[in-house]
């Protein structure tokens, strides 16, 4: 076999099992989306209410959740962002996050 046809096929073969996958809530407004691949939860995924306010975004990783993530309030307005990676040698989990104690367009006092 040619080994462009053999490359060309592997490449395809990988990037036809990456699939967007979208959940609804019950009223049709989303619950969530992000990337599976080979049955694991990879890249950016999004999570809302029934009420259609993002309530976070977090990083997976071939099923783990490794990387940065964003949490919301009610009202969609970020209240706390970090990153978390977890090392595959020893199994901890390392994390850093800021939390913000009001949205920056909300005036103090």
């Amino acid at each position: 076999m040619n080994i462009r046809l053999l490359s060309l096929l592997i490449i395809l073969n990988s990037t036809a099992f990456a699939q967007l996958h979208t959940y609804n809530w019950s009223n049709g407004n989303k619950k969530a989306e992000g990337i599976i691949k080979e049955g694991l939860e990879q890249g950016k995924w999004s999570f809302w209410s029934k009420d259609g306010v993002v309530q976070q975004e977090v990083t997976y990783k071939d099923g783990e959740f490794d990387g940065q993530y964003i949490n919301y309030n009610d009202k969609g307005e970020k209240k706390e962002e970090g990153f978390r990676k977890t090392s595959h040698f020893s199994q901890k989990l390392f994390s850093t996050k800021v939390q913000f104690r009001s949205s920056p367009n909300q005036s103090s006092g």
